[in-house]
């Protein structure tokens, strides 16, 4: 399934899907904070915050529930674990001077692509996310695209402070 992101001023983002419906948003606090909001088109919300000392694990809850959580992986992207799944998928980067992102299974078969394009006219970050046919619960991949857009702006944070 074929979603295109796009932004409002960096903190608010929309994702429409091939009809040109907007089936979720995603939502931060403020400009630089990884707390955010996803709200899915069926109801849902999740909420993800940063946990732990140095605040580097997301957690993603809904409600008081535990929904998945994101864990830094040094030198290899992110892992992201589905509560109720015993399956950890990984997220980085397709190569190392690309802006463009993968995420992989267990077994190295891709279950999305995430194209970033950066627009110069606005200043902001637009996004195009394919997720592959998966056994993934229709829950997950529909907030899925705007999980894996929250993991790129993470990505590219964690980056620049570290030059």
């Amino acid at each position: 399934m074929h979603y295109s992101i796009t932004s409002k001023g960096n903190r608010f983002y929309e994702a429409f899907n091939e009809s040109n419906n907007v089936v979720a948003t995603l939502e931060y606090e403020t400009w630089a904070t990884r707390k955010a909001k996803i709200s899915v088109a069926a109801g849902f919300t999740y909420q993800l915050a940063g946990v732990g000392f140095w605040q580097t694990r997301i957690s993603v809850t809904k409600g008081d529930i535990a929904f998945a959580e994101i864990k830094p992986v040094l030198g290899r992207g992110f892992q992201l674990t589905f509560s109720g799944t015993a399956q950890s998928f990984m997220f980085k980067k397709k190569s190392t001077f690309s802006t463009d992102y993968k995420v992989i299974d267990d077994y190295d078969t891709e279950m999305a692509t995430v194209d970033v394009n950066f627009k110069w006219k606005s200043l902001s970050y637009e996004y195009e996310v394919e997720v592959n046919n998966n056994t993934l619960d229709n829950e997950i991949n529909l907030m899925l695209p705007l999980l894996l857009v929250y993991c790129s702006r993470y990505m590219r944070m964690r980056q620049s402070a570290a030059t």
